[in-house]
């Protein structure tokens, strides 16, 4: 994810898709672990644009990532067509952070509440098996990324 330029004007690299004046690229061919993913977003950069995990800061940015991210996969929603998000509480079991900048999450979307706490799971994960909800997983799992 990266920002559009002044105004949401400028435009997004191709595959890129643009929301709300920023580009997202939805990796569905690849598959990585979420310290891969960092990296395989930091290497698609574009221009002078920072790429990074998406970070999401409103529930209308959640839905927009949600639901292209079921399109994607359509009827086949399971753990294995799940995506990285930026956000981990790998330093202290329970205060999530986005990676970038290591703020706290103002927004979330859990698909429960003991699913933000489960101990050993500590990346954010945008589960398919449950229906694109947010989920504490582990930080190996190979799936895609949402830049």
């Amino acid at each position: 994810m990266f920002a559009e330029g002044a105004g949401g004007r400028g435009f997004c690299p191709n595959a890129w898709i643009v929301f709300e004046g920023s580009c997202y690229l939805f990796a569905d061919e690849a598959n990585v672990s979420w310290t891969e993913a960092i990296n395989f977003c930091q290497s698609h950069r574009h221009a002078h644009r920072n790429a990074h995990l998406v970070t999401v800061e409103t529930r209308a940015e959640d839905m927009f990532i949600k639901d292209t991210a079921r399109r994607l996969f359509k009827s086949e929603l399971g753990t294995r067509n799940s995506f990285w998000m930026g956000a981990s509480d790998l330093e202290v079991e329970g205060p999530w952070r986005w990676y970038p900048n290591h703020q706290m999450l103002n927004y979330t979307s859990f698909y429960s509440v003991a699913e933000s706490h489960t101990p050993d799971q500590d990346c954010l994960i945008l589960w398919g098996a449950f229906n694109m909800g947010w989920g504490d997983y582990y930080c190996a799992l190979q799936i895609h990324a949402i830049c």
